[in-house]
């Protein structure tokens, strides 16, 4: 790898948004290589990135005006907290009490 010299590489190379979005379209086309040859494990992992890649342009480049709330790739993305969606957070509360034989608690 390249060492940077003092002036900034992102003042010639576009920046990372443009990196982010160069990085998702040649992922793609690792991504069809890797299906060709039925790499699935490979095939997860670079559409995590393209994921990633794509998530970093839609952030960066403020192409939306508003933030809503959304739920990606099992994960809360706005707050200023990301974590893990729990897998019972939106079923009812009778569902995580055990119960015993008959219904009984």
């Amino acid at each position: 790898m390249a060492l940077r010299s003092g002036n900034s590489s992102s003042d010639r190379d576009g920046g990372p948004v443009e990196a982010a979005g160069y990085l998702s379209e040649a992922i793609s086309e690792l991504i069809q290589i890797a299906q060709v040859h039925r790499l699935d494990m490979l095939c997860y992992l670079l559409d995590m990135a393209r994921l990633e890649a794509g998530e970093i342009v839609r952030l960066r480049a403020g192409c939306c005006a508003q933030r809503s709330e959304t739920v990606h790739a099992g994960y809360e993305r706005s707050g200023p907290n990301p974590h893990p969606v729990s897998a019972f957070q939106d079923q009812g509360a009778e569902r995580r009490v055990h119960r015993g034989p008959g219904g009984t608690d």
